[in-house]
């Protein structure tokens, strides 16, 4: 999961490198009314961390060659987000940001049996937003997140909706003018703290597969799903 998401980072901040070799008059300094933007991020914390712990309870924390056991890492995808913000004020904006990731946490058994819990994480935030100039903004807003978690060999997964809320940091390190064939686009960092419910999961049987498939009693916890997001994203602005 580290090393994926320090290359596309890399690969993000390529993408903006060249804008900043832009003559500086030629950017607007005017607060931007509308922005768009997509972006990716690299995850900290959230459910993996708490399933890890259960699984060693459990003896499944057997390393593998150069593999650490148990291991948290992306499902299928990075952890992307787009959001949308209007000027509603000459520094003040309102806007939208939805964001998902999926994570597979991964335990190995002393014999070389493995068994595996998956979780995801949508949310949906309404942000308002402070940009104390046209190169950073502020913002905060209410959320609403749905938490997954899917243990392997029970009847089906833990799955809630819950309101909480969302904050966000964000600083532009390229900005591109205005030309006839594109509006002006920009590259930035962004920082995002996502604060949700814990997770409640009941107890079921694990399926832990290996040569002689068998069932490990899973105990009922409770699944802290905060997290915080580090990432970069590419938009335009008008």
């Amino acid at each position: 999961m580290r090393f994926t998401c320090v290359r596309w980072l890399a690969y993000l901040l390529a993408l903006g490198v060249p804008a900043l070799a832009q003559p500086p008059t030629l950017i607007s300094r005017e607060m931007p009314r509308v922005e768009m933007s997509v972006g990716i991020t690299h995850l900290f914390g959230g459910p993996g961390r708490d399933l890890e712990r259960v699984m060693s309870r459990l003896g499944l924390d057997h390393d593998q060659a150069l593999l650490e056991s148990p291991r948290t890492s992306p499902k299928d995808f990075v952890p992307v987000f787009a959001q949308l913000q209007i000027g509603v004020a000459e520094r003040a904006m309102v806007g939208v940001l939805i964001s998902g990731f999926g994570i597979s946490t991964v335990g190995q058994a002393a014999d070389g049996a493995s068994a595996f819990v998956q979780s995801s994480i949508v949310s949906r935030a309404l942000l308002v937003s402070y940009r104390p100039n046209p190169w950073m903004k502020i913002g905060a807003g209410p959320a609403l997140h749905r938490r997954t978690v899917e243990v392997f060999g029970t009847d089906g997964a833990t799955r809630e909706q819950q309101l909480g809320w969302l904050g966000s940091a964000e600083i532009k390190f390229a900005r591109r003018p205005l030309t006839y064939e594109r509006p002006p686009t920009f590259g930035y960092i962004t920082a995002q703290y996502r604060g949700a419910p814990a997770l409640h999961v009941p107890a079921g049987s694990l399926a832990v597969s290996g040569r002689d498939r068998r069932i490990v009693a899973w105990p009922a916890q409770r699944v802290r799903t905060s997290h915080w997001m580090i990432g970069v994203g590419v938009g335009f602005e008008i």
